[in-house]
C-alpha cells in the first residue's frame, strides 16, 4: 500500500473532476474509504488503485472511452450548481442589505422628526425668553419709576405723570419713610 489521497488530488492525477471519482469509487473501480460524518465526511482514494486506474484509462483511451462526456456533463454540472450556489449567497447578501438599507431609512426619517420637533421646541423657548426679557425690561422700567416717586416727594419735586403713590398715615404721623418693598407688597 502507498498511501492515500484525497479526491480532488486523486482528481488532478486522473484529470477528471472529483464527482468523477466518486462515481468510480461508487462503481468499485477505486479503493476508497470515508473519513468524517454527515456532511463533512470525505473520501480517501488508495494510491494503488488510482494507478491501477489511470493505467486502464490509458489503454481505453485507445479504445472508445465513453466515461469523458459523462465526464464534462459532470464538470458543467459542477459549473452550474457552482453559479447557482453564489447567486444564492448573492441574493441572500442583497436581501440582507435591503433589510439593512430599510432600517437605515427608518432610523434616518426618526431622527429628521425628532430633530424638527426639538428645533421647534427651541423656537418656542427663545420665543419664551424674549416675552419673559421684554416683561423683565418693563418691569425694570416700572420699578425705577416707582424709586423716583420717593425721591420726588423728598426735593419737593412732583410726581411723575400716572404715578398712583400716595404716603400712608403712618409715614406722614411718624414721619419714617418704610422701605419701597414693604410699601409694594404691604408689609
Amino acid at each position: 500500500m502507498s498511501g492515500w489521497v484525497t479526491t480532488d488530488v486523486a482528481a488532478k492525477a486522473v484529470r477528471v473532476s472529483p464527482r468523477t471519482i466518486r462515481r468510480y469509487i461508487d462503481q468499485g473501480k477505486l479503493e476508497a474509504k470515508p473519513q468524517g460524518d454527515g456532511v463533512r465526511r470525505e473520501w480517501l482514494v488508495s494510491v494503488d488503485s488510482l494507478h491501477a486506474l489511470r493505467a486502464s484509462r490509458t489503454i481505453e483511451e485507445d479504445v472508445f472511452d465513453t466515461d469523458r462526456g459523462a465526464e464534462y456533463a459532470d464538470s458543467i454540472a459542477d459549473v452550474f450548481r457552482e453559479m447557482a450556489a453564489r447567486l444564492e449567497s448573492r441574493a441572500e447578501e442583497a436581501a440582507e442589505l435591503r433589510v439593512r438599507l430599510e432600517l437605515t431609512e427608518r432610523a434616518q426619517s426618526t431622527l429628521d422628526d425628532e430633530r424638527r420637533q426639538a428645533l421647534q421646541a427651541l423656537e418656542e423657548e427663545r420665543r419664551l425668553r424674549e416675552d419673559a426679557e421684554r416683561e423683565l425690561e418693563d418691569l425694570r422700567r416700572e420699578l425705577e419709576t416707582l424709586r423716583e416717586v420717593p425721591e420726588a416727594r423728598e426735593t419737593g419735586e412732583e410726581a411723575p405723570e400716572g404715578s398712583t403713590e400716595h404716603p400712608s398715615a403712618e409715614e406722614d404721623q411718624e414721619g419714617v419713610r418704610r422701605p419701597w418693598w414693604r410699601r409694594m407688597f404691604g408689609s
